[in-house]
């Protein structure tokens, strides 16, 4: 591995993180899960509380009806991610060659389906969207009167302190005297804000930067993820394809209806400007056609000539900032619907469960088997793949 600039980064975080960590000690809350290997500290402040006093005030009706609304948007998007899990799970055991729909979002690693994940992007985009997540909460609850009694920082370890987190605490005791839809709004919001936010990031990408790129770029060819065992073994990481069969292929699309004419077993090449490869295409295990064994297919753009090199820079990185942010606003604003515990998911159930079931201890324990039929699937998507893929 060589230390780039990015991991350098991560690692000057880690340390730098750790010795706050060792030199505050004493005023964490340490919350141990698999202590020392995941673990969380907490320290409490009133970072924000002033601004979720003020807003809950100030919108307090508008507050209330979007909350309402997340209710909503809560409940469907559980309804999404647990049948995804379910979805993964049954992948995994039926086709355990087949990418994991289920990963950590970790920085400095390659997200199926998405791409490398930067550790700038990832540390910014996270604390963007914890911040955006528990004020939501905050406010929320404040507009219905429920006292907030703390925010604060903290960190979440995997063995290491790596993940940034912030948190609002509103007041238990008064939130459990709101009523079920109250409470519901409350426990949304965050998610709910979390998913809102990335709808007006996909708004920005299709009204803002996608007619901005047309205008400073032009198409240069397409990059792709190689899966193992497959033709594209020949091809060099990092390759951006822009000829097939000797002839220029700018995008994706362009490479898709090429591939249309090709059959099981032909020899085709693909190549960039300087060399071209030669591939015998074999048969795709889900569609019977032609295939050599590429996922995660993306159009590479180059600036016009013309453009500012720094200018255009500065934008594609804001570009990428932005677009991290949104898809990890939308993932992991679905993935704390899961109905797991102490999660905003897993509290929504609870609290329908004690409104299905008045006899409280009934309905801790439906609360509790759910979680640990949600929890064991997510395990399985997570671990199995990895696990098959050792042996």
């Amino acid at each position: 591995m060589i230390l780039d600039f990015q991991w350098i980064s991560l690692i000057i975080f880690v340390i730098v993180l750790s010795i706050i960590i060792v030199r505050h000690r004493k005023k964490l809350e340490l919350q141990k899960m698999l202590f020392p290997v995941l673990y969380a500290g907490l320290y409490r402040t009133n970072f924000g509380l002033k601004f979720i006093n003020k807003i809950s005030k100030k919108y307090k009706e508008l507050i209330k009806l979007l909350g309402y609304i997340g209710i909503g948007i809560g409940f469907i998007g559980m309804v999404v991610i647990v049948v995804s899990i379910i979805q993964a799970a049954v992948v995994a055991l039926i086709k355990p060659a087949t990418q994991a729909g289920v990963a950590l979002v970790l920085p400095q690693t390659t997200i199926p389906g998405i791409g490398f994940l930067p550790f700038w992007y990832w540390i910014i985009a996270l604390f963007v969207l914890v911040v955006i997540h528990e004020f939501a909460h905050g406010i929320v609850a404040k507009a219905h009167g429920v006292k907030i009694k703390n925010s604060g920082l903290g960190f979440f370890a995997i063995i290491v302190p790596l993940i940034p987190l912030a948190f609002v605490e509103p007041e238990e005791k008064e939130m459990n005297k709101q009523t079920d839809v109250v409470q519901y709004s409350i426990f949304a919001a965050g998610p709910f804000a979390n998913i809102l936010t990335a709808l007006i990031i996909l708004l920005l990408f299709m009204f803002v930067f996608a007619p901005t790129d047309n205008a400073l770029t032009e198409p240069n060819g397409f990059t792709f993820d190689k899966l193992e065992g497959y033709p594209s073994a020949v091809l060099p990481e990092g390759i951006v394809v822009s000829k097939m069969n000797g002839e220029q292929v700018n995008t994706v699309q362009q490479f898709i209806d090429n591939m249309n004419f090709v059959k099981v077993g032909d020899a085709i090449t693909l190549g960039d400007e300087e060399q071209e490869y030669t591939l015998i295409t074999t048969e795709s295990p889900d569609t019977k056609k032609a295939f050599i064994g590429i996922s995660n297919i993306k159009n590479e753009l180059k600036v016009k000539e013309g453009v500012n090199k720094i200018g255009y820079g500065v934008y594609a990185w804001v570009r990428g900032l932005l677009k991290w942010i949104g898809l990890l606003s939308f993932f992991i604003g679905l993935a704390n619907l899961l109905p797991i515990g102490p999660i905003d998911g897993g509290r929504m159930v609870k609290t329908a469960s004690e409104k299905l079931y008045k006899n409280k201890t009934k309905a801790n324990k439906r609360w509790i088997f759910i979680s640990m039929i949600i929890l064991l699937l997510l395990l399985f998507s997570l671990i199995f793949p990895w696990l098959k893929g050792l042996f």
